[in-house]
């Protein structure tokens, strides 16, 4: 090191920001363009959310808010590294909160915090490592024999260089990798080199599936006294007449339209929707993935009133991955919490290890007994003077932390 970058560590990360990577890079808006071996290489060490036929489904059925991005990393000649990118437009009207009132004063100051954070992002473009429909780490594949600060080197290079292709029609100005987690957030400390800031957010909620479960009956049997029978007379109870019916959807494609208007009673009353799923969605990832995807439904009177989607990953984990329902239903019984429970039998049906809950909802996932599971991402806006603004409000935003709860029986 130089007696100029001893004293200004700055000039050392900025250097490294201008050099180039030793990779060799293929980037594409398509997973068709990839050396399919190449790809599968990498992408068969992963999660299901990194194979051709999820990303294809997903390229065909994504909402016009997004556009995919790939890109495959090389050394020597041989596959390195995959990156799963989404490119979002992001509208104003969809950034905002849309709810009226706010009770307390820290909801107040909060939510502030929040649209200040984010009002320079409105109506902007947004380059997102991972992807933005899921939970946890699916935004890259790295072969072991690539090293740590090599790959990030190369990973940031590759975001850099689809931002600097697409100037023309509105590069990118803002760029983030997101839900990192474990030893993935501790090893990615290399973007920070490139002006990164990591920033931990709400976390994901993860149900631990004990093996000697082997249906509902005994995950219910496990829980506490007082847990058990809240679970009984508060959730359960209620859906137990001739009028409520709760299984397995036999053909979910012939239900989209059903389950893309009970999605849209949910989606719609977020306060950030960066993007709205098609109705085509619904039929095409059961289709894509077949037995690695079940949709629970919940049907009132014969009418379909709330699903919860189920994927069963290849390392165990299931994912309660979408859920939707009836607001009118679910002002008179608790169609969210049965849902929930419908998903635990589900994941215990498909022979899961644990079950990712995501971020929403703490209280009640605490309940069933998930715990949470610390997530970061690491955001960075192209110009210096945003970038330390943005990075300086995003920080102040407190997010909620998963309340402790254990109800199962302890021996």
């Amino acid at each position: 090191m130089s007696l100029r970058e001893s004293l200004f560590p700055g000039l050392k990360r900025l250097r490294k920001r201008q050099t180039p990577s030793e990779l060799e890079f293929t980037l594409s808006e398509r997973i068709g363009a990839f050396n399919p071996e190449w790809w599968d290489t990498l992408a068969n060490q992963g999660s299901v959310f990194f194979s051709r036929d999820y990303l294809a489904m997903l390229e065909a059925n994504a909402p016009p808010q997004m556009q995919p991005r790939y890109a495959l990393l090389s050394r020597r000649g041989q596959p390195a590294a995959l990156l799963v990118m989404q490119k979002l437009h992001l509208e104003a009207a969809r950034m905002q909160a849309i709810t009226a009132d706010t009770p307390s004063l820290a909801a107040r100051i909060k939510r502030g915090a929040r649209d200040l954070a984010t009002r320079p992002l409105n109506d902007r473009k947004l380059l997102v490592l991972g992807n933005m429909l899921s939970y946890g780490q699916h935004a890259f594949v790295r072969h072991p024999s690539l090293p740590l600060d090599e790959f990030w080197h190369g990973a940031s290079e590759a975001i850099y260089r689809f931002r600097r292709a697409e100037k023309l029609e509105g590069g990118a100005d803002f760029q983030m990798v997101k839900d990192l987690v474990g030893s993935d957030a501790t090893e990615a400390q290399s973007l920070l080199d490139f002006g990164y800031r990591e920033l931990e957010t709400e976390p994901n909620m993860m149900l631990a599936l004990d093996p000697a479960w082997t249906s509902y009956s005994d995950y219910l049997a496990s829980l506490a006294s007082k847990y058990r029978k809240n679970a009984q007379s508060r959730i359960l109870k209620p859906f137990e007449t001739d009028r409520f019916r709760i299984g397995v959807i036999a053909n979910p494609a012939a239900s989209a339209k059903r389950l893309h208007e009970l999605y849209l009673a949910v989606h719609e009353a977020q306060d950030i929707r960066p993007f709205t799923l098609p109705e085509s969605y619904w039929r095409a990832l059961p289709q894509a993935l077949g037995k690695r995807v079940r949709v629970v439904g919940l049907w009132l009177d014969e009418r379909l009133v709330g699903f919860v989607v189920m994927l069963r990953d290849t390392d165990g984990t299931v994912f309660a991955y979408h859920i939707g329902f009836d607001k009118h239903a679910a002002a008179d019984v608790p169609i969210y919490l049965r849902l929930l429970h419908a998903a635990v039998g589900e994941a215990i049906n498909m022979g899961g290890k644990r079950m990712s809950l995501g971020r929403t909802a703490l209280e009640p996932k605490a309940a069933l007994g998930a715990k949470p599971e610390r997530m970061v991402v690491f955001a960075r806006h192209t110009q210096p003077l945003v970038n330390k603004m943005v990075r300086g409000l995003l920080a102040g935003i407190e997010h909620d932390e998963a309340p402790e709860r254990n109800p199962f029986k302890t021996t």
